[in-house]
């Protein structure tokens, strides 16, 4: 067949009988399509595109590799000009071949080799219901469906996916009898090479018994041999540590009989929107998988014999696998310590999960995904590192970086991306804690202490101006008394949403506390102040405050931080404590000459002698404060201070003083709409009616009371008017519906750590069962 004619080009469809046949006379065919073209031959792209078919499924056809549907050979010759007589002996040639093809084919397909690539099954392996559930999910429809089925694991470096992979593939080897292939693409690797997808698939046809000679050179061409062996086969591809959708691409097979799991630190869309893939995402252990992990590694017996250490473990490592798996492996091989020993090291540094050096270990394992990122996606993790903040949003981290919101948000959703960061459905961002950590140490020694501070004070700012905003529309009555805020300020908000904002952003407002200026920290615990107070936030607020009085650079600073720890002690019933702040801040204000300073700490101390049984000197300091109020016009010191009498009136049974001046404060908060102040005094109303044995009043006072203190979430307003309505219904002989008000009454004092109220309601709940008891009897 190779005479001078043939060498001319002259095609012949009569003479082919074999896949070689086909595809010498295929290229000759092409050949004589492109004359006048300039070209030797029609390209395979041209011709892929003119037919309709994927390049690489073409090349299979055009080199005999497989033999195309007859319906795809007549489009081909027809793409590449065969006249209608020429069609009908290709079409005569197309059968020919095909019954070389059956009678060539190898009668057993067990002849073939039935590859065993997965690696060993790990152990320990506990938890994963939900992404194991998923993974099944994702396969029950792949015997028989018209689509590849494809899942992608997605997390961070060392969350457990290729664990979870090869665990979910042990378990379900029965589901794949014709082999499983498995490859480590090293895509974050410390080399930084991962594999390209030419030697990744050479390995395949390798491990499918395909002899080193005839695998052809061309990557389209090998693609399409490994998919033609895999193809009807009911097979598992385990594409592990995948760096992008192109490096794993060429390796999935076309066949749908297949299942191929994908694990990768990138989110692969590509992948979902080409391939329908099922993203599973990979997330931290819960508390109690991350305990049956470490019993598992450890034993049960010495998991149990120290509780405090395994909490603390867990807690450092945040569900981490990777993390738990370094801490066991060292506690294992060293069974003489105790577990303290290793939740110390943990707390002190990182350097407690390196395994044999700072090659191995969870910082090496974060840093293959670290020098991926692009420069403004470092910087940004960097500096999230060194704020401390477990979650921002896009604002905050544009504040933090000094980047605009744009370029923020891109930063973040490399980081997103990359597992580095957790996208919240109300569009915030997470940072586990150990990346923090990582974070952090990077920040340290790589950017100078003036560009981190620079930008936490750029972020301070940002939320101080945020905090003012939102106080100012949760406490009205105090605007006038709040430190001033520098620059543009923030959208007003409404009630609702300033609580929320404040709610959502309370963690970071802690952490925040003393890392931008002395004058910043300040302005941060006054401001802060009457919000940790109303949502019972006490060992929030005595953070942010005992911070500003280690900062504070001048009196004023000092002063102020002395009153809230002050205020914030006496809430908890520490009396001895609170006395001492509010003595120290009263003089710091004389020394200042500032009436206001100073009055607004004789207040407390008046409070604190009312609440220890020292009424006249409560009346004297009372008398001070309301001389003061009255002489500057301080409306809100006023109001409270005429409460504060009321109450101390009350406690010495002078009613009828003590509702003069109740009713007095009463008018002063409804004026200047300062529902704390109205709330506290509706409740103590109640309290002096139910004494003078007026129950309706008593309830009519304390029912209002209750709707203020649930529509602006006053936590310690609340726990007193349940108890002062389990104490009315005492009266009224309702025994089950006191015991129920002083019950809820008892959790929530022991919820915010109110002593004084906690006390009243246990002494309502025993003397409601006292009285249910004598009635049964």
């Amino acid at each position: 067949m190779a005479d001078a004619p043939r060498r001319e080009g002259r095609v012949s469809p009569t003479e082919v009988h074999t896949p070689a046949d086909l595809a010498r006379e295929l290229e000759l065919l092409r050949g004589r399509a492109a004359r006048g073209s300039g070209k030797a031959k029609v390209s395979l792209a041209d011709l892929a595109a003119r037919v309709g078919v994927p390049r690489s499924t073409m090349h299979t056809y055009i080199t005999g590799t497989t033999l195309a549907p007859a319906d795809v050979l007549d489009r081909i010759v027809i793409a590449l000009g065969a006249s209608p007589a020429e069609q009908a002996l290709w079409g005569e040639a197309w059968f020919r071949v095909a019954e070389h093809v059956h009678q060539s084919r190898k009668p057993a397909p067990t002849d073939r080799p039935v590859p065993r690539q997965l690696p060993a099954a790990p152990r320990p392996f506990t938890g994963r219901e939900r992404e194991l559930a998923a993974l099944d999910e994702a396969h029950r429809a792949a015997p028989g469906a018209d689509a590849l089925v494809v899942a992608a694991l997605g997390g961070a470096g060392g969350i457990g996916k290729t664990w979870l992979a090869l665990h979910w593939a042990h378990r379900n080897l029965h589901r794949f009898p014709d082999g499983q292939l498995y490859v480590n693409l090293h895509g974050f690797d410390p080399s930084g090479t991962p594999v390209p997808p030419g030697v990744a698939v050479r390995g395949f046809l390798d491990a499918l018994g395909v002899p080193a000679a005839v695998i052809p050179a061309d990557l389209d061409a090998q693609v399409g041999l490994y998919r033609s062996l895999v193809a009807g086969r009911r097979m598992l591809v385990l594409l592990d540590n995948a760096r992008d959708f192109a490096q794993v691409e060429p390796l999935l097979p076309g066949s749908a009989t297949g299942t191929v799991l994908v694990t990768s630190r990138q989110k692969l869309p590509g992948l979902v929107s080409t391939y329908g893939a099922r993203p599973v995402n990979v997330d931290v252990l819960t508390g109690q998988q991350a305990r049956e992990l470490l019993a598992r590694h450890l034993g049960a017996d010495r998991v149990a014999a120290e509780p405090a250490a395994v909490e603390a473990i867990i807690g450092t490592c945040a569900g981490l696998p990777l993390a738990l798996g370094i801490v066991a492996a060292r506690a294992a091989t060293e069974p003489d310590l105790p577990l303290a020993v290793f939740a110390r090291e943990l707390a002190r540094s990182l350097d407690a999960l390196d395994l044999d050096g700072p090659a191995t270990g969870l910082r090496a394992t974060f840093s293959w995904s670290y020098r991926e990122l692009p420069a403004e996606a470092a910087r940004a993790l960097r500096l999230l590192g060194a704020c401390h903040c477990p979650e921002l949003d896009v604002a905050a981290v544009a504040a933090l970086t000094g980047a605009e919101p744009g370029e923020a948000a891109r930063a973040m959703a490399v980081l997103s991306r990359m597992h580095f960061a957790h996208r919240t459905p109300d569009d915030r961002f997470h940072i586990h804690d150990l990346v923090r950590a990582y974070a952090a140490d990077l920040a340290a020694s790589t950017e100078p202490p003036r560009v981190l501070a620079a930008a936490l004070e750029r972020l301070v700012e940002h939320f101080l101006r945020r905090a003012s905003a939102a106080m100012d529309a949760i406490a009205p009555y105090e605007r006038l008394h709040r430190p001033e805020v520098p620059g543009p300020a923030a959208p007003p908000p409404d009630y609702d949403q300033a609580l929320a904002w404040l709610d959502a952003e309370r963690h970071n407002l802690v952490a925040l506390a003393g890392r931008g200026s002395p004058e910043q920290t300040g302005r941060l615990s006054t401001t802060l102040h009457r919000y940790f107070v109303v949502g019972a936030h006490f060992t929030d607020a005595i953070s942010v405050h005992s911070k500003a009085l280690a900062v504070a650079t001048d009196l004023a600073q000092r002063s102020n931080a002395l009153r809230h720890l002050g205020a914030v002690h006496r809430w908890l019933g520490d009396y001895g404590r609170a006395l001492e702040y509010n003595e120290q801040a009263a003089e710091l204000g004389r020394e200042l000459g500032d009436s206001r300073l100073e009055h607004a700490a004789v207040n407390n101390i008046g409070i604190i002698h009312e609440r220890t049984g020292r009424h006249e000197q409560a009346l004297d300091h009372y008398q001070q404060v309301l001389k003061y109020a009255d002489d500057a016009e301080d409306h809100f010191a006023q109001g409270t201070v005429l409460h504060n009498m009321g109450s101390l009136y009350r406690r010495m049974e002078l009613h009828e003083e003590a509702l003069a001046h109740f009713r007095a404060a009463l008018a002063v908060a409804r004026e200047y709409d300062d529902h704390n102040l109205e709330g506290f005094t509706l409740a103590d109303l109640g309290r002096l009616h139910l004494q003078l044995g007026q129950t309706a009043e008593a309830l009519d006072y304390l029912d209002q009371a209750l709707a203020l203190a649930k529509k602006h979430n006053d936590r310690s307003l609340q726990t007193e008017v349940l108890n002062g309505l389990g104490e009315l219904h005492h009266a009224q002989g309702e025994l089950s519906s006191a015991l129920a008000y002083h019950r809820e009454a008892l959790v929530l004092a022991e919820n915010i750590g109110r002593s004084g109220e906690r006390t009243r309601a246990e002494q309502g709940v025993r003397r409601c069962e006292q009285a249910l008891g004598a009635e049964t009897r």
